[in-house]
């Protein structure tokens, strides 16, 4: 027998926690960022709010009552689903 004939097992290494717990800690670093520009954009459409709403023309106040449903159902979505 020689060094040759020697093998070689490979050992059980465990998963450790930090690696399990790798992956929900990208979705949550994603899912701050996603929430932090649905901030942003809500802070900028606030800015027009009052622009909107006293049109004259009532297409233009649903137009941004749409969009701002839309941007708050889009908020809430992530928040319940992530």
């Amino acid at each position: 027998m020689n060094i040759y004939d020697q093998m070689y097992y490979q050992g059980y290494t465990p998963v450790s926690t930090q690696e399990i717990m790798a992956p929900a800690a990208v979705m949550s670093d994603r899912e701050d960022k996603l929430d932090e520009q649905y901030g942003a954009i809500q802070d900028e459409l606030g800015k027009t709010a009052f622009v909107a709403m006293n049109d004259p023309n009532p297409a233009v106040r649903q137009q941004y009552i749409d969009y701002m449903n839309r941007l708050n159902d889009a908020r809430d979505e992530l928040s319940n689903k992530g």
